[in-house]
């Protein structure tokens, strides 16, 4: 694979004419055959590294050891105010400091300052609520003629009545299951037990 084949349009014009464009390519050889990175994942790495060579660009930015704590978080609010998403910021952050750990070891620059800065947090979305509708569609899906859909059916129950992951219905045993008192053993990331409550629904399931 040609070095030069990685290169999106948008980071090789970036780098094009300046003294960038061979650590460009000696990086991409650096993922390709240390990392040992597949051809998809340089390109994304390389993608990611676009924007940052546009901003230093902008800013006459001559040479990379120049890119200071207080230069990358200038780099990050202009990704904000260009329109990119944490998620993306995180990841082109992310990019970069591969990057300038290579830079480091081949003695190109004397600093990595990408270290010294931090990648927005990223939101984590709730995960949207399940419709009555859906979950009566769910439980009524099992046969209930069969042995199969009658257990199917007492294991949706579980899940919905006492809102447990799959994997953790999936490790209950017999004696975990207190039907009397309509309560069940669970066991949790980390090892964590927990003791949740059972409907009526369920008990009967």
């Amino acid at each position: 694979m040609n070095p030069k084949d990685v290169l999106a349009p948008r980071l090789r014009t970036a780098v094009s004419g300046t003294s960038h464009a061979p650590l460009i390519e000696e990086f991409a050889i650096y993922l390709r055959v240390t990392r040992q990175l597949a051809p998809l994942t340089i390109r994304n790495y390389l993608g990611d590294l676009t924007s940052f060579f546009e901003y230093i660009n902008t800013q006459n930015l001559r040479r990379l050891d120049a890119a200071n704590r207080l230069f990358l978080r200038s780099y990050l609010a202009w990704l904000v105010d260009t329109g990119y998403v944490r998620a993306s910021i995180a990841r082109k952050l992310s990019a970069l400091r591969v990057m300038y750990r290579f830079l480091l070891e081949r003695g190109v620059v004397i600093q990595d300052a990408t270290r010294l800065v931090s990648a927005p947090k990223i939101e984590r979305r709730l995960p949207s609520p399940i419709a009555p509708e859906e979950v009566e569609r769910l439980l009524s899906g099992p046969d209930l003629n069969q042995r199969t859909g009658v257990r199917d059916r007492a294991l949706l129950e579980l899940l919905y009545a006492a809102g447990l992951r799959v994997s953790e219905a999936a490790s209950l045993n017999i004696r975990d299951v207190d039907l009397q008192a309509r309560e069940a053993r669970v066991t949790g990331k980390g090892l964590k037990t927990r003791i949740v409550l059972l409907g009526a629904q369920a008990q009967s399931a």
